[in-house]
C-alpha cells in the first residue's frame, strides 16, 4: 500500500540546480527494459541476493531492479521516494549541509500522470530494506509534476 505522504531528500545544489523540479535521471527513458547481460552492470547472477528479480524478458521489474541495484546510480526513469521523512532528510544532508527534502501527496499523483511502485513488490532483497522505497514515474518518463509537491523543507546539519 502506497503511504499518503512520500519524501525525497535532495542535496542544497541539487535543488538549485533543477529550479525544485523533481527529475529522473534517464528523462523519458523506458518504464519496462531488458537486464543487462553486458556485465556493464555489476552482479553475481545469483549469488548475492540483492541481485536477485531480474527476468529475460522486458518488463518493470527489470527498471525497479536496476534502479536501486546496490545504490549505484543506475539511471532510469523513476525517482526514488521513501514514507520516513528522516531517512529523506539523511540523503539531503548526505554530500552537503543544507538540502531540501520534498513532500509529496500520493493523493495527488494519478491526477498528475504519476505511478508510484513499491520496490519491495519487484525486488525480493532491495538495496536499502528501511527505506521502503517507492520509486515515480512520470507517464513520459521525464520530470514529475510540481502539482504532487506539496512542501520543499530546508534542512540543514
Amino acid at each position: 500500500m502506497i503511504p499518503r505522504l512520500v519524501y525525497r531528500g535532495v542535496k542544497l545544489s541539487m535543488h538549485e540546480r533543477t529550479g525544485g523540479t523533481l527529475g529522473p535521471k534517464l528523462a523519458g527513458g523506458p518504464r519496462s527494459t531488458l537486464f543487462d547481460r553486458s556485465g556493464a552492470v555489476h552482479r553475481t547472477r545469483g549469488g548475492d541476493p540483492r541481485d536477485l528479480g531480474a527476468v529475460r524478458y522486458s518488463s518493470v521489474g527489470n527498471t525497479i531492479l536496476l534502479h536501486q541495484l546496490r545504490q549505484e546510480g543506475h539511471a532510469t526513469s523513476f525517482v526514488s521516494t521513501t514514507p520516513h521523512r528522516a531517512n529523506a532528510e539523511k540523503y539531503a544532508l548526505f554530500e552537503e549541509d543544507t538540502g531540501v527534502v520534498y513532500v509529496i501527496d500520493t493523493d495527488r499523483l494519478a491526477g498528475a500522470g504519476v505511478e508510484a511502485l513499491l520496490v519491495k513488490d519487484f525486488v525480493p532483497v532491495p538495496s536499502i530494506p528501511g527505506d521502503e522505497e517507492i520509486v515515480l514515474r512520470a507517464s513520459d518518463g521525464g520530470a514529475l509534476s510540481s502539482g504532487i509537491i506539496i512542501e520543499m523543507v530546508p534542512v540543514k546539519r
